[in-house]
């Protein structure tokens, strides 16, 4: 039904642009000139109120898109160097544990010394007792 409609609507279009009547009308300079500035209408008014938008933000200390859009630009960067940071302060913080010994090696190296100091000092100590 409306495929029927659209293509009669199409058939009649075609008909009224290949009349020589309307031809003529558009072929006038005048109504070529009336029907760009029908066209770019809506461009031209759109621009002018963000204009006049802008202008009146800028003057009241509003937020504009543009200030909206560099913000979320400079969040994005920003972002990008925290994460940088925080690959760099990972790798740092592996090269130190590498380069660190191990808590446990340290740890089992220490009582093996008092060990040692507990066995020489029991022999120090039963020869004072004997003299």
């Amino acid at each position: 039904m409306i495929e029927d409609v659209l293509r009669m609507a199409r058939n009649q279009a075609g008909r009224v642009l290949k009349s020589p009547t309307t031809l003529k009308v558009l072929s006038n300079p005048r109504v070529q000139r009336a029907m760009l500035q029908a066209i770019n209408l809506r461009s031209d008014i759109r621009q002018k109120v963000t204009v006049q938008v802008e202008d009146f933000a800028r003057n009241h200390n509003l937020v504009t898109r543009e200030d909206v859009a560099h913000l979320r630009r400079t969040i994005r960067e920003l972002e990008a160097t925290v994460a940088t940071l925080r690959n760099q302060v990972t790798e740092a913080s592996e090269r130190t544990q590498e380069a660190k010994p191990s808590k446990a090696s340290v740890s089992k190296a220490a009582p093996k010394r008092a060990a040692a100091k507990k066995a020489s000092g029991s022999s120090r100590k039963s020869s004072k007792k004997s003299a």
